[in-house]
């Protein structure tokens, strides 16, 4: 392990090598293995999805793990792998487009979150799922998929909002 075990990318290439790594581990892997990976993460336990490395920097070790506490229903597979298709959908839109991607940090965590949200409505119920990087450790980049109180994306009607 090298000495230095961290690598400087900008948010457009971190957000593209992320989105090919959970593309690789839950949509192009089979559906077994696919839905192995799922449980594993839905049940708490992190993910490690690859290695990259940077000429003289080290490798850091990539991961991913899974926040459904503000899931509403029952997290399952099906509705997971729709989530995540359409989180990495709007991701690549935003790359394609170079459109700008809002980054909320906690300062006193140092855990980062794209404001690129997924929203799916499953027989009437709505999720929200969007993609972190969970707080910093030395050479491990901890992918955070995490699934959000809906409420807070519900826009007022336009007659409440005026009135």
């Amino acid at each position: 392990m090298s000495e230095t075990n961290s690598l400087t990318m900008d948010t457009p290439r971190f957000l593209n090598a992320a989105a090919n790594l959970l593309h690789a581990a839950f949509i192009r892997a089979s559906r077994a293995q696919a839905k192995r990976h799922f449980a594993r993460i839905q049940g708490g336990s992190p993910l490690d999805l690859a290695t990259m490395s940077s000429e003289g920097r080290g490798e850091v070790l990539f991961r991913v793990t899974l926040d459904h506490t503000e899931f509403r229903g029952k997290v399952g597979f099906p509705v997971f792998r729709r989530s995540l298709e359409q989180l990495l959908g709007r991701i690549a839109e935003r790359l394609r487009l170079k459109m700008d991607i809002p980054v909320f940090a906690s300062e006193e965590t140092g855990q980062i979150l794209f404001s690129i949200p997924s929203i799916v409505n499953e027989e009437g119920t709505v999720n929200v799922l969007m993609l972190g990087v969970d707080k910093p450790e030395p050479g491990i980049t901890t992918l955070k998929l995490q699934f959000l109180d809906p409420e807070q994306f519900r826009q007022k009607p336009p007659e409440a909002a005026a009135g």
